[in-house]
């Protein structure tokens, strides 16, 4: 089975990628952060902290989204994949 076959509708060949990516960007984001926390900020006893605030934010901020999705519009019924056996 190649990249992307038999994951489900729509799925394609760079989609696994896109997590990869994600991930890649947290950490070069997570490094620079602490990276500047170090040199500028107020040291290396605050990483910790910072590193616990960063999820709680990026959390309110996906509620948030979520929130203004559900007060936007409300949901559309998503077409079931086509059976792979027809």
């Amino acid at each position: 089975m190649g990249a992307g076959e038999g994951r489900g509708c729509g799925s394609g060949p760079g989609i696994e990628s896109f997590n990869i990516a994600a991930f890649n960007l947290g950490n070069a984001i997570g490094a620079g952060l602490g990276g500047l926390i170090i040199a500028h900020g107020p040291g290396l006893g605050a990483i910790p902290w910072i590193a616990g605030l960063v999820p709680l934010a990026a959390l309110l901020v996906a509620l948030a989204a979520l929130r203004l999705q559900r007060l936007d519009a409300p949901l559309a019924p998503v077409p079931a994949c086509p059976d792979p056996a027809e």
